[in-house]
């Protein structure tokens, strides 16, 4: 097939061309295959299950990677994209609630959290959808998002839940649950009222905080 269509022609980058930027990327990656040896040349690592028994076989497959090497065609690398900040937005009659689990309504939108698997209880996603108002509209400025969701973060270890009652909209939202920061920035994720601007100048670049905490770069092919 790459014979047949051209690189340039190709919208799709095949993922066994994309491991080495992501492991340099500082991405952690663990292939579990079967009957294919595509990727044998770019693991770190590569273990074989016979007979339940876990084998080390890397020096095997560099042998079988001599026998049969493949073409490759990389890609660019991986940028870490230019961060954004959140533009603010104000409505007259602000609007901020949850309905069960699914479903967050912020102003005039709603936004779908049925497949955030981890909202289990209408106070954690009550909680949401106030912390999203928080973060989009009491926090927004030259910040980027992975500064606001850790600026949120600080806020709610400081003041506990009372931390989003101070966000507007309603006197005081009751029977909240404490959510996960990854569970608010999947909503966030997920606003379709989300306005971001590309940072002004240097001293913007400089308010971006990116974390890779506990990211492993290796590759292990099983």
């Amino acid at each position: 097939m790459r014979d047949l269509v051209a690189a340039e022609k190709e919208p799709i980058t095949p993922l066994v061309d994309r491991v080495t930027s992501l492991t340099e990327a500082g991405v952690s990656l663990i292939m579990v295959v079967g009957g294919s040896g595509a990727f044998l040349d770019a693991a770190d690592r590569v273990l074989m299950m016979d007979n339940y028994r876990c084998l080390d076989v890397t020096s095997r497959a560099r042998e079988v990677v001599a026998d049969l090497p493949r073409p490759h065609r990389r890609p660019h690398q991986l940028g870490g994209g230019a961060p954004r900040a959140r533009r603010k937005a104000r409505v007259d009659r602000p609007r901020t609630k949850a309905s069960g689990t699914s479903v967050l309504t912020i102003d005039r939108s709603t936004v779908d959290i049925s497949d955030v698997a981890a909202v289990v209880d209408p106070g954690q996603a009550e909680a949401i959808a106030w912390c999203v108002r928080g973060v989009l509209e009491e926090m927004a400025g030259k910040q980027s998002m992975p500064e606001l969701m850790a600026k949120l973060g600080r806020r709610l270890a400081s003041e506990g839940l009372d931390a989003v009652c101070k966000f507007g909209a309603r006197s005081y939202p009751a029977f909240l649950a404490r959510p996960r920061l990854i569970d608010v920035g999947a909503a966030i994720n997920r606003y379709r009222g989300l306005s971001l601007r590309e940072p002004r100048s240097e001293s913007d670049e400089s308010l971006v905080v990116v974390g890779r905490h506990g990211c492993f770069r290796r590759l292990v092919c099983c």
